[in-house]
């Protein structure tokens, strides 16, 4: 199977390839971060906007790694779906925004399958993935000052289980995760993830909501295993695909998939509550 930067695509491949540098990482957060910050507390249309962007992106760098070029017919839908989604999610219409979502990515991949694609069934999958994890964050955004809060702590949790995760597997080593996805990814790394999104959700809910600290480790552990299984499900695709990296947007990171691939299934359930529980829903009631 060719790699993608054979295919006119510039994503990295999987062999040959060291540690991204540690600073890089720093400078990108200290970047990205404020910006992300601002854009919460501010809302619409600021994070609409901010969110609308980020899903185009990872849209179209999961199409390319799936199909193996930056330039095909699904790299160019695929951002159009989503986008379509966050704009019928950005005036309430979550079941419009869903539905929206779910044909796009089931075209998606049968135009994959279509044009004998390489992996058409994980290009369709990738559309929703993305698509309703977007859609989620906004829902939940558009919540009032309520959202503020949990979308600001949903970020942090979800950060702290990147950053503590990778800070930990460097450090402590031992037996891998899951070897055959990604090579790189230890238990003590999964462990360091867990216990520092269980701290900061135990301190965030006893600071800010009054809640028992057991809401908060329960939410937080929730969180970062999840999160850490979407880093595992991108992790798969790369390896299928035979690229290291969905891109090189953001130094230190690759791609923005890289980056906020812990957002994906956390976003997907946030969307089933939103459409199971109704908008006064918020995860700590």
């Amino acid at each position: 199977m060719s790699s993608i930067a054979a295919n006119g695509g510039s994503v990295r491949r999987a062999d040959g390839y060291g540690l991204s540098q540690l600073n890089l990482r720093i400078v990108s957060a200290l970047v990205l971060g404020p910006l992300a910050i601002a854009c919460i507390y501010f809302g619409a249309p600021w994070f609409n906007a901010l969110i609308a962007t980020a899903v185009a992106i990872m849209a179209w760098e999961w199409t390319r790694m799936c199909c193996g070029s930056a330039l095909t017919a699904e790299s160019a839908l695929a951002p159009l779906v989503v986008v379509a989604g966050l704009a019928a999610a950005s005036f309430g219409h979550i079941w419009v925004a869903t539905s929206a979502v779910l044909a796009g990515g089931i075209c998606v991949g049968i135009v994959a399958f279509t044009l004998r694609r390489d992996l058409p069934v994980w290009a369709g999958s990738g559309v929703l993935l993305v698509g309703f994890a977007g859609i989620g964050l906004v829902w939940l955004r558009s919540t009032g000052d309520s959202g503020v809060i949990v979308v600001l702590w949903l970020f942090g949790a979800i950060w702290l289980t990147d950053t503590c995760a990778y800070f930990a597997g460097k450090t402590i080593g031992g037996p891998r995760l899951a070897p055959r996805i990604s090579p790189n990814k230890t238990w003590a790394g999964l462990f360091g993830g867990v216990i520092a999104s269980a701290a900061f959700s135990a301190a965030w809910l006893g600071w800010l909501q009054g809640q028992a600290i057991v809401n908060g480790i329960v939410l937080g552990v929730a969180v970062a295993v999840v999160a850490q299984l979407s880093d595992l499900t991108v992790s798969r695709v790369k390896r299928l695909a035979h690229v290291k990296d969905t891109g090189t947007l953001i130094p230190g990171h690759g791609g923005l998939l890289d980056r906020a691939d812990g957002f994906l299934l956390n976003g997907t359930l946030i969307v089933l509550v939103a459409l199971l529980g109704g908008k006064d829903v918020i995860p700590w009631q």
